[in-house]
């Protein structure tokens, strides 16, 4: 991977958004406010440039270009905190984000989104929003953090898992050295229209590294990123792609 672009995002074409859509914008805003140029949510990340190889082992259960034996695929790679403000320090931002944009034959695109907690805390878009307004209105009266977290837990009972998992991590010593799980489930279609459900997650290839509090205390509020510049500066970064087959496990890189 080589030094791509910042964070920032770029115009979309005109459309009509639906209007939980607008809503979960509005949402978002309010927790932070209103910061042109950036987006709404993982507003601080950091591009890079890659190349996805595949090892070839899925392409017998998916006809995916970009999944076939040794298929080289140009991609972008995005890292990030969660928060919706762009300002915000490193460490106070717990999960990270890893977003990939494949470039497909022919000019198509496809996606993969994942987080350093293995479950999303929001099962449907309309549930996610609740938790917005949730957050919103709360932080709205004199609740503390406690508070706020025993309240979605008690109305949203899905994002318990989520939220604990956020309790148990530890800042990163690096954005390539984080275990990212992506968001969604998927089906892979075989040549013979076989469908099989499949879970991706990213494993650094150093393993996982994190810092302690106090290594953590002394970083600057921008670490990850310049971490990361100087990494990359130095060699690119290698981060193996796996994936789940109810129960087995399939690598890619």
């Amino acid at each position: 991977m080589t030094d791509a672009q910042s964070g920032r995002t770029h115009p979309v074409p005109d459309s009509a958004p639906s209007d939980i859509t607008s809503q979960t914008v509005n949402a978002l805003e309010d927790l932070s406010g209103v910061h042109p140029g950036y987006r709404r949510a993982h507003a601080k990340g950091f591009c890079c440039r890659a190349s996805f190889r595949s090892s070839g082992l899925g392409a017998a259960f998916t006809t995916a270009p970009h999944m076939q034996e040794q298929a080289e695929t140009p991609a972008i790679v995005r890292f990030s905190g969660v928060s919706t403000n762009p300002a915000m320090a490193d460490l106070l931002s717990p999960a990270k984000g890893m977003a990939v944009q494949f470039t497909l034959p022919g000019g198509d695109v496809t996606y993969l989104v994942g987080a350093t907690v293995p479950v999303f805390f929001a099962r449907t878009p309309e549930s996610f929003l609740d938790i917005m307004k949730t957050v919103n209105e709360t932080r709205e009266g004199e609740r503390g953090p406690i508070d706020l977290i025993r309240e979605i837990i008690t109305h949203f009972s899905e994002s318990k898992e989520s939220l604990l998992a956020v309790k148990l991590l530890k800042p990163p010593a690096s954005y390539v050295a984080c275990h990212y799980y992506c968001i969604h489930a998927y089906l892979f279609l075989d040549s013979q229209g076989n469908a099989r459900p499949v879970k991706f997650e990213w494993l650094p290839e150093g393993g996982v590294e994190t810092l302690s509090i106090k290594e953590a205390a002394q970083q600057p509020e921008d670490y990850l990123m310049d971490e990361l510049h100087l990494r990359l500066e130095t060699a690119p970064a290698c981060i193996p792609a796996g994936c789940h087959f109810r129960g087995s496990w399939r690598s890619h890189r």
